[in-house]
This record gives C-alpha cells, sequence and structure tokens, in this order.
C-alpha cells in the first residue's frame, strides 16, 4: 500500500484581499480561518508599517513581525466570503479529500503540502481549487509505501524541450521546490530570464508531464 506526497501551489484570486496582502508584503505565516476565528498573517515589517493599511488590522507585534487577520465584511460574520461571494484561500481547506500539513508562501503562490492515498486524491484537491476559479498545479510529487521504501513514478522527459529540461533541471538542484530552497526570483537571475518566463516554462513543464504522473488504473 503507497502513500503520495504532494507540493501543490495555488494562487488567490485577483480581487481578493489575501492577494493584495501576499503582493505587498512578506508573508512569514498564514492561519486560514477556523471556527469564529477570522484568518491571520504574520507578517515580516512592523507594526507601523501595517498601523494605515486598510487590509490588515494588527493585532500582535514583535521587533521584526506583526501578526495581522484580514478584514471581516460583516459584524454578525467574521470570515465572511472574501471573494466576492466564491470560496476563498482564507476560509481553509475542509472542502479538500486531504488537508494540508504544512502552508508557506513563495511570493503570490501559496505552497501547500499534502500527504494523500494516491494520485488521486492529489489530483482531485487541483480540481476542487479550479472548481472555485483559482489557479492551482502540482509542483512536485513522490510516493512511498509505508514500510518506508521507495517507489518512483517514471516519466519520459523527451516531451519536453531541451529548454524546458535545463529549466526543470536547475530548478530541482536549486532547491526551488523545498521549502528553504533558491527562490523564484534567484532561479530566474541564473537563468537570466524573469520571473513570468520562469513561471511560464515550469507551468509547461507541469502540463507536459502530468498526464504521466496522474495515470488511471486502467492505463
Amino acid at each position: 500500500m503507497t502513500g503520495t506526497h504532494a507540493q501543490l501551489s495555488v494562487s488567490p484570486r485577483r480581487e481578493c484581499p489575501l492577494r493584495d496582502v501576499v503582493t505587498e508584503y512578506s508573508v512569514q505565516t498564514f492561519v486560514p480561518a477556523g471556527g469564529e476565528t477570522p484568518p491571520q498573517v504574520v507578517i515580516e515589517e512592523s507594526e507601523t508599517a501595517v498601523s494605515d493599511d486598510p487590509t490588515v488590522e494588527a493585532v500582535a507585534a514583535g521587533e521584526q513581525f506583526v501578526v495581522c487577520r484580514l478584514p471581516s465584511e460583516t459584524d454578525a460574520d467574521p470570515i465572511g466570503r472574501l471573494c466576492d461571494g466564491s470560496r476563498c484561500l482564507a476560509e481553509g481547506f475542509e472542502h479538500l479529500p486531504v488537508r494540508p500539513y504544512a502552508l508557506t508562501w513563495d511570493e503570490k503562490w501559496l505552497q501547500l503540502l499534502v500527504a494523500a492515498p494516491g494520485t488521486e486524491a492529489v489530483q482531485e484537491c487541483v480540481q476542487q481549487f479550479e472548481a472555485v476559479g483559482l489557479s492551482a498545479s502540482v509542483e512536485a510529487l513522490s510516493s512511498d509505501d509505508i514500510a518506508g521504501s521507495s517507489q518512483p513514478v517514471l516519466i519520459d522527459l523527451d516531451v519536453l524541450t531541451a529548454r524546458q529540461q535545463e529549466v526543470a533541471r536547475l530548478a530541482v538542484e536549486r532547491g526551488y521546490y523545498d521549502c528553504d530552497g533558491a527562490s523564484a526570483a534567484a532561479l530566474a537571475a541564473e537563468l537570466d530570464i524573469s520571473q513570468a518566463t520562469l513561471s511560464e516554462h515550469l507551468r509547461a513543464v507541469r502540463a507536459k508531464l502530468g498526464p504521466q504522473i496522474f495515470v488511471t488504473e486502467s492505463d
């Protein structure tokens, strides 16, 4: 019996307050809403820097960080629907078949780490995000059995162009998919391309390799 570990990337909606926050500040930690508790973010800034910002409400501060909660729509509903009536990332992940066990931000993208029974559950997570209009993709995928032995996923790299292979290999070598690895800015600089071009290359890689990873039992 195998388990699948995956890293997913999800982008907040353009009109989402959460997107405004991660665009403006360096977000250290993000805690989705839970019960009557509104969503919160830990920003690497001083309390003074966010004091006049209507998109966040400071609730605690240290020397180099400030804990903020996102604005609510009504007093009666402290969480609210933050994205024009559609599901928002700030509402949490109760709708997913598996819950993420770690959350980190890579610029405007939320990275979720999930442990699932198989690739089907990972694919369903992506579909659930896309069903509510969010951009989502699988960044990394690995499978391990319960005893701990590795089960590699065999893929055909020849479907990629030479440039796409170069970008993908460097991303892996520099630890781009690791929480403490190279940032998108650093990787793009080393490749002498813009971050937008880097994102296009990596998305093309995922689009071409995805069908090989997400195989059905009949395949």
